[in-house]
């Protein structure tokens, strides 16, 4: 168990770094000190762990910040635990408070947005930012036990 969370762990974090260096690239206001942006931010979609067969999930080893209470339904659902792992593991700070029509707004955008890190992949509206990590499909069934 310690193991698998172990990689999920550094998945994540090189995910979170990646995530961070595009937004500090791409939003004005994006940094490691201060408020948080102006705009809130809405993370569509998911992004599981590349775990091998040694390495396997348990009830709640194994899983990624940025896959958590996504689903198809909620496609933004992940966005909490998103900005939190960013501001712990990066320090920077994102609003994350949107709306449920912001997220509506959100996935209507993401539909003709690449998947990150791909150039494409961050888009800034007057109000809100998107990032898209997958597209909008009910997550593969994981056997964790």
């Amino acid at each position: 168990m310690h193991s698998a969370d172990q990689v999920r762990y550094e998945q994540d974090a090189l995910l979170a770094d990646q995530i961070t260096d595009a937004l500090k690239r791409e939003i004005p206001g994006v940094d490691a000190e201060g408020d948080p942006v102006d705009k809130k931010v809405v993370f569509i979609g998911y992004r599981q762990p590349q775990l091998n067969s040694l390495n396997r999930r348990t009830e709640m080893y194994g899983w990624s910040f940025f896959e958590w209470d996504y689903t198809r339904e909620h496609p933004a659902g992940a966005t909490h635990r998103i900005a939190g792992i960013l501001e712990a593991h990066n320090g920077v700070h994102l609003d994350d408070g949107y709306s449920e029509e912001m997220e509506y707004k959100a996935a209507a955008l993401s539909e003709d947005m690449t998947v990150f890190p791909a150039e494409g992949s961050i888009v800034e509206e007057k109000d809100l930012v998107v990032v898209k990590l997958s597209e909008i499909t009910e997550r593969p069934a994981v056997d964790w036990w």
